[in-house]
């Protein structure tokens, strides 16, 4: 039997999304508003539909808390949603999932970093992560995207941190970190020739960025992985090449 590490963020926004409706009282004033009960039924019902189809007995959910601490590390990073709002019925939903599985939240990590430390630090067997994140490609393990995957993928600790090294040079620019500027996956494919942290290295010094500007975009594009967190004192190590 697996166990399921359910990317808890992107299921209830897309939920309670779906279940969102407005009202109009007049010409100026349009309200939003959900069915809590009917959301969190559809949640359970997808949670019981997932485990049943990947033979699964136990669920955990991770999600993102208050702070990020790649706040820390780059102020840019997500800047530009600080005036985006959640879906109305995210945080009772939320609440109310934690009442009948385990829910896994930490103050200064996103749900992406919970699932990779819980998928890599052998916690629990048979362990998949479930999620449509491309960014969870960044984690050896079975990942499994609900939105097109019929089975779990396996993940090679190879694959993952060249995953992990494209992001670094492609940025992201949903999340708000730059990597190098006109460069994609393809561009990134050849500079990867080797996998290595030097070609990461050399691209950036070749566009005219140090090695510390580098590390800081390596920082950002990582999803933590076990001993990268310290559960008892809330520390995060971040990554050093």
């Amino acid at each position: 039997m697996r166990t399921l590490l359910i990317d808890g963020d992107i299921l209830i926004y897309s939920v309670c999304s779906g279940a969102e409706y407005v009202a109009r009282f007049d010409d100026e004033t349009d309200v939003a508003f959900c069915n809590i009960y009917d959301a969190l039924n559809s949640c359970i019902s997808i949670i019981d539909e997932w485990k049943s189809k990947l033979d699964s007995n136990f669920v955990v959910l991770g999600f993102t808390g208050k702070d990020n601490f790649r706040k820390t590390v780059y102020p840019e990073y997500k800047a530009h949603r600080k005036a985006c709002r959640k879906p109305c019925g995210y945080k009772p939903v939320k609440q109310m999932l934690a009442e009948s599985y385990v829910v896994k939240e930490e103050p200064c990590l996103e749900g992406d970093d919970i699932l990779g430390i819980l998928a890599t630090e052998g916690t629990y067997e048979n362990a998949v992560i479930v999620s449509s994140d491309k960014d969870l490609a960044c984690i050896p393990g079975s990942l499994w995207n609900p939105d097109k995957d019929e089975e779990p993928r396996l993940i090679s600790r190879k694959d993952a941190d060249m995953n992990w090294l494209m992001q670094t040079l492609t940025g992201d620019k949903t999340d708000g970190y730059p990597g190098l500027d006109g460069v994609g996956p393809v561009t990134a494919a050849k500079i990867l020739k080797n996998g290595t942290w030097d070609e990461v290295k050399t691209a950036y010094a070749n566009a005219g960025f140090n090695e510390e500007y580098a590390i800081t975009q390596a920082r950002c594009a990582r999803i933590l992985r076990h001993g990268e967190y310290n559960w008892d004192t809330k520390e995060v190590k971040l990554w050093t090449p």
